[in-house]
């Protein structure tokens, strides 16, 4: 019997136990137009405000743990470098030009090029992920999925809410909206603004100084007109203020290295760790240097403006524009060393960074579309985006342990980067029969990337991005579907190199095949939601450290070969009765790197930096791809009851599991496995609700990230030319592209266990 068939049977059987009810219809925007996820032939999970407070998600990473096959940790606290998802086993190593990153975040739709973790939630409709390439409607920096924050728009009657929250670490949170009609049918406004304050839960060794924490504030007016009756406009203008302290990092020392010495029968191992992260929270940075010069941490000026304007043409066509400009200016301060030591005495400061960054974005994308009650209907439009990053060079300001401040003479005092991308697209759908819908969908896109700093580096890459898609639909309760994509993330170039092999990095290039299933029950109280998938990729990139003459070191993007990664995804939501409801979300994802020589891994082998060796030694065919769990999931339930004549309470659980990531391609270190539960206790009645809750209540302590970097605190390795000289190493042994400083690894640090209390208002 067919997978159709079986379904189908199925339906019929479920029709007989009970009457078929109407399923409520949960309206997305994933592919650019409103439509019923039910009839949606892509893999979406969309978390809306009750999520938000049922599951205490309030920053990124914790809501990526309840979405299947996303993956997403803040390794440096939350600067843009810092803003990597992994979806689908496909991740940014390092970022490319102008923060271009595997999956791309957008607000409203607007491309959003700087970091998105300090985007406000508490603003939001909802948020969709995307997960698979959506380059064909996204565009750049999609190709393994994108994330679209829906803002909350003025409705036809008057509606407002507040919200307080106050927790362990010094957290406090504020926010309320307030918003209606201005001219009931022409104009409405939305006024909204937030607090969040989070006071960080470790403390600096050298100073006692508070570590880690994290501060916004907020504000937005979004305006919708409707001159007249054919003419609908959206206007949003948002500010946001972010002031972060130092991040939470430990450097595991080269003492802990047990693998991969340095010998005369290995002179270019640099020493490893091999197993699961070390523990630790002994944090020791220069922040009280930094302190002199300027101040440790991050800091972010954000303003944003879009316009969307819709216009209903004659027949039933719609014309479609979006416009968005994103402006952020950002001051940084860290200490680079993870440690509190100066890697180089002989150029003091050169691992205490103070710099300043500038990144603008502007978007604008017009479209056209037939009616979506025709049989056949369709899309047609153009795209165009600019996004520049101004970047003050940090090796030219040095800040040294005592505070002092050196900056260096040099002609390329700034790091400037400049994206122009133009795309023309299209889509077109069609009804077969009363089932069966095919759809194509077709993007060509030309992206001009240029660097400019000591030199001008500058490439053009064209791309042509389809999706190919069926489905199958039953009812309004089953849904089957298939697609395949291509997607491709552009290439870019390395600014800081030791010599131009490493300049160019060649673009992304992948293709998705998948097959998934969406049912619902006919009374509507179960949902399912399948996904499998494969996906086929080459020229990936990943991450190389070099060391460069002047005995600094920087982190160097390069092509992996090809991977190769195979998935499922499940959802699934019951109301077992009228007062309990269950909730599984599930993620398995197999990525796998297919073709790749690594040069480290060589020499961790005992390469002798030979042509030869590293074909023999340095081959990670097999290996998983790094940063990626295999399993990934949350299971939760809620029971709740009546609280007098017209209340209710509700309590909760959810237990959200992450398997072990590994830090790089030699799979060797691994940040764990974590699993952590929440739980809240929610009293509601009127317009008022009252909740108790708590995150992480196991005090799990896996690292959220683990980094490769260098540790020379208890000195330097031999040179590989000593053992050269002295006639002990392998023959034909070549020691250029060799470093001597022992491993280390940068360990960033967990939020630890918080129990808090909110209260919320809504006015309907």
């Amino acid at each position: 019997m067919s997978v159709c068939a079986a379904l189908l049977a199925l339906n019929h059987a479920t029709a007989a136990l009970a009457p078929a009810e109407p399923v409520e219809q949960i309206v997305v925007t994933a592919r650019r137009i409103e439509e019923p996820l039910a009839s949606l032939p892509l893999a979406v999970t969309v978390i809306d405000p009750q999520d938000l407070g049922r599951l205490g998600l309030t920053t990124l990473d914790q809501l990526a743990r309840a979405v299947p096959g996303f993956s997403f940790h803040s390794a440096a606290g939350r600067g843009p470098n810092s803003n990597r998802p992994a979806i689908r086993g496909l991740t940014t190593i390092q970022n490319g030009v102008a923060n271009t990153s595997a999956a791309t975040t957008f607000i409203d739709g607007v491309y959003l090029g700087g970091s998105s973790q300090s985007t406000p939630l508490h603003d939001v409709e909802r948020i969709e992920v995307l997960r698979g390439p959506q380059s064909a409607q996204f565009g750049r920096g999609t190709y393994a999925g994108a994330i679209n924050y829906v803002t909350r728009s003025p409705g036809d009657s008057v509606t407002a809410g507040a919200e307080a929250t106050v927790a362990e670490h010094a957290t406090r949170r504020v926010s309320g909206w307030f918003g209606g009609p201005v001219l009931p049918g022409k104009l409405g406004a939305l006024l909204s603004v937030g607090v969040d304050h989070y006071g960080g839960e470790y403390r600096n060794t050298r100073d006692g100084s508070r570590i880690g924490g994290e501060s916004s504030a907020d504000a937005s007016l979004k305006v919708v007109a409707q001159p007249v009756d054919a003419l609908e406009l959206t206007l949003r203008f948002a500010a946001q203020r972010t002031d972060d302290e130092h991040f939470a990092v430990w450097l595991q020392p080269r003492t802990a290295n047990n693998c991969c010495l340095r010998s005369a029968s290995s002179p270019r191992a640099r020493e490893y760790f091999d197993g699961k992260a070390l523990r630790g929270d002994d944090v020791t940075l220069y922040t009280d240097a930094l302190a002199v010069a300027g101040g440790a941490g991050f800091a972010l000026d954000r303003e944003l403006a879009t316009l969307r304007a819709t216009l209903a043409l004659p027949g039933n066509w719609s014309l479609w524009s979006l416009s968005g400009v994103v402006s952020d200016e950002i001051e940084r301060g860290f200490d680079a060393s993870y440690a509190a030591y100066d890697p180089v005495p002989a150029q003091p400061g050169s691992f205490l960074v103070r710099d300043k960054l500038a990144q603008a974005d502007l978007s604008q994308e017009l479209r056209v579309s037939s009616p979506r009650d025709a049989d056949w209907r369709g899309t047609l439009g153009g795209y165009y985006y600019r996004g520049r990053l101004d970047e003050d060079w940090k090796r030219n300001v040095r800040v040294a342990p005592d505070g002092s401040v050196t900056v260096v003479d040099s002609p390329a005092a700034l790091v400037q980067q400049d994206i122009r991308n133009r795309a023309l697209f299209g889509a077109l759908e069609a009804d077969l029969g009363a089932a069966w819908i095919v759809g194509m969908e077709l993007r060509y896109a030309a992206d001009e990337v240029r660097i400019e700093g000591t030199r001008v580096d500058e490439r053009s890459f064209r791309s042509l991005s389809p999706r190919l898609t069926a489905s199958w639909r039953r009812s309004d309760h089953l849904m089957v579907y298939a697609n395949v994509a291509r997607g491709t993330s552009p290439g870019t170039f390395n600014a800081v190199v030791p010599d131009e092999r490493y300049r160019a990095v060649d673009e992304e290039v992948i293709w998705n095949y998948e097959l998934g299933l969406r049912a619902t029950s006919r009374t509507g109280r179960d949902r399912l939601t399948l996904a499998a998938y494969r996906i086929d990729g080459r020229d990936q990139q990943a991450t190389s450290v070099v060391e460069l003459p002047d005995g600094t070191t920087t982190s160097l993007l390069d092509n992996v070969g090809a991977t190769r990664v195979h998935g499922l995804e499940v959802e699934a939501s019951s109301r077992l009765t009228e007062a309990l409801d269950l909730r599984l979300a599930w993620g398995w994802t197999d990525a796998e790197i297919r073709e790749r020589l690594s040069e480290e891994v060589a020499d961790l082998n005992g390469g002798n930096g030979t042509t030869e060796a590293l074909r023999m030694l340095g081959n990670v065919a097999g290996n998983r791809v790094p940063r990626v769990p295999r399993h990934q999931g949350v299971l939760g339930f809620e029971y709740h009851g009546p609280l007098g004549v017209s209340g209710e309470w509700a309590a909760g659980a959810d237990w959200s599991y992450e398997g072990s990531r590994l830090a790089q391609e030699d799979n060797l270190i691994e940040t764990g496995s974590s699993g952590q539960l929440s739980a809240s206790l929610r009293l509601s009645w009127a317009d008022w609700e009252v909740s108790l809750w708590g995150t992480n209540l196991g005090d799990d302590d896996a690292p959220v990230d683990v980094q490769r970097y260098f540790d020379r605190r208890s000195g330097v390795l031999q040179s590989c030319a000593g053992f050269v000289s002295a006639g002990t190493a392998p023959p034909g042994t070549l020691c250029a592209g060799s470093s001597a400083s022992p491993r280390g690894f940068a360990i960033s640090l967990p939020r630890g266990r918080q129990v808090g209390a909110t209260v919320r208002y809504r006015f309907h």
